[in-house]
């Protein structure tokens, strides 16, 4: 995979093509303040991203004398909608943007911290990760190589009775331009751990050194209803230490996908997740991988010694159901062989098992909000 040089990537003044641009985010998450709650409002939203992240987003660039108006005209935002605080941006729009920041940056923090963190960072790091035995080992070489350059914010795995809390604290006299790096760092890592097993952790807390922001209803979203608490010493999130022992299943070639299409993945519809649920999923993508087509609940039912009756019952328990879990993944055969260029669409659609790739296509966009032609390229920009 080639690694761009920020020259080879930035064309005055603007991004051309940034395959390794690691933007971010949307925030965090399941809101407890030891003083605050915050409940979300119920109706459903499709995926967009509040203004107050676009202004966040863009104040690096700002600082450094970049032309904002220009760069969100070009991303299809009007830069009005700065000044309306309950404005909302589609997340595609918020992704360009943020490939632009990165771009004219050479910077995939946009400016948030005291140095820049140059284009190509996190494919190195990646790289460290998919070449760890085990998540704990990947977690720790992450903090290690993020240790290195000294920045802003310091990485730490602490393990305690039970528990593991992955942790960044912030540096003293270094500066954090605002929240959106922290929260960006946190979920970042809650997500990519999760990729790199297979598996979504779980987590027992998270903590947060600042105070909540008045729109806490988007924290439902990040971190899965976990309990969040505000204004703590420092900034983590807690799982059971035994996900440390879970093996790394990615390679680099999982790993160039993921990067290409940074940080869409982020904003994906997290599975349902429980012991039997993690099982079942684990045997239907076994066998997907062997026989290319997904088992049926029979099959399934039989190699967990179960009546399909009772298996659906347990899955329903846990919040999932055997058609969920074929379909979440379908959805990651897909995602995991678009990272490979020399497959056609219909090629892809026919691995991830359907026949007619109208079906598939409509189906992947309904699981992503993308086409699987805007998700293979990870929504490069060219200008």
């Amino acid at each position: 995979m080639r690694i761009f040089s920020h020259d080879s990537i930035v064309d005055n003044g603007l991004l051309t093509h940034a395959k390794l641009a690691f933007s971010y985010t949307r925030l965090s998450d399941g809101v407890a303040d030891m003083r605050t709650t915050i409940e979300a409002p119920s109706r459903k939203r499709s995926i967009s991203i509040g203004v107050h992240d676009i202004r966040h987003a863009v104040e690096g660039a700002r600082e450094a004398g970049y032309d904002i108006n220009r760069l969100m005209n070009k991303s299809g935002i009007d830069p009005a909608l700065l000044t309306q605080a309950e404005a909302r941006v589609p997340l595609e729009n918020y992704l360009v943007l943020s490939r632009y920041v990165q771009g004219v940056m050479n910077d995939e923090l946009s400016g948030l911290l005291a140095w820049p963190v140059r284009l190509g960072n996190f494919w190195i790091s990646g790289l460290l990760a998919v070449h760890s035995r085990t998540l704990g080992q990947a977690l720790e070489r992450l903090a290690q190589f993020s240790n290195l350059h000294e920045n802003s914010l310091k990485h730490e795995l602490r393990l305690t009775k039970g528990q593991a809390e992955f942790i960044i604290s912030r540096r003293a006299n270094m500066r954090v331009l605002n929240i959106l790096a922290i929260k960006f760092v946190l979920t970042f890592t809650h997500r990519f751990a999760g990729w790199l097993a297979n598996e979504r952790l779980i987590l027992n807390q998270v903590k947060l050194d600042f105070r909540p922001p008045h729109y806490g209803w988007e924290y439902t979203h990040a971190f899965y209803g976990a309990p969040v608490l505000f204004r703590q010493s420092h900034n983590s999130i807690t799982f059971d230490r035994g996900y440390l022992e879970r093996p790394v299943v990615q390679n680099e070639a999982s790993l160039e996908g993921y990067v290409r299409r940074a940080p869409m993945d982020l904003f994906l519809p997290l599975d349902a997740q429980g012991e039997l649920t993690r099982k079942v999923r684990d045997k239907v993508q076994k066998d997907f991988t062997q026989h290319h087509h997904p088992p049926g609940l029979n099959t399934v039912a039989g190699a967990m010694k179960m009546n399909p009756q009772s298996l659906r019952r347990r899955l329903k328990q846990e919040g999932s159901s055997f058609q969920a879990i074929k379909a979440q993944a379908r959805r990651d055969v897909a995602i995991h062989h678009l990272g490979n260029s020399r497959l056609s669409i219909e090629e892809v659609a026919n691995r991830a098992g359907y026949t007619e790739t109208s079906t598939f296509i409509r189906a992947f966009k309904g699981w992503t909000g993308f086409t699987p032609a805007q998700f293979r390229r990870g929504l490069d920009v060219k200008v």
